[in-house]
């Protein structure tokens, strides 16, 4: 699927990961195994499973949020609001709220 809609120029979002996709954003163990290879299709992905959280643009302009782990922040939520060249996301409490632009 994924290489398909690189094929066929589609954004493709990542809802959730349970493991970060890029080494900037999270602890290098952390990281899914093969994450390179599924970046080449993905505008955005939402991972978590590291502890502090974190948020990179990798240089491919695919934006990488890691949510904090339930254990370190319990009272954290968020929503997206989705638009055609842009999600926001828009945290409380220790999530941090994030303009995610596509280029």
């Amino acid at each position: 699927m994924l290489s398909s809609s690189t094929k066929n120029e589609h954004k493709v979002i990542i809802i959730y990961c349970h493991l970060p996709l890029h080494p900037e954003a999270a602890s290098p163990e952390a990281l899914l195994w093969n994450y390179e290879e599924v970046l080449d299709a993905v505008k955005a992905c939402f991972a978590g499973q590291d502890h502090k959280g974190g948020y990179k643009i990798n240089s491919h302009g695919i934006h990488h949020s890691v949510f904090e782990a339930a254990l370190e922040c319990s009272n954290a939520y968020g929503h997206i609001d989705v638009s055609h060249d842009e999600l926001c996301l828009l945290g409380t409490d220790r999530m941090m709220s994030t303009e995610m632009v596509f280029s």
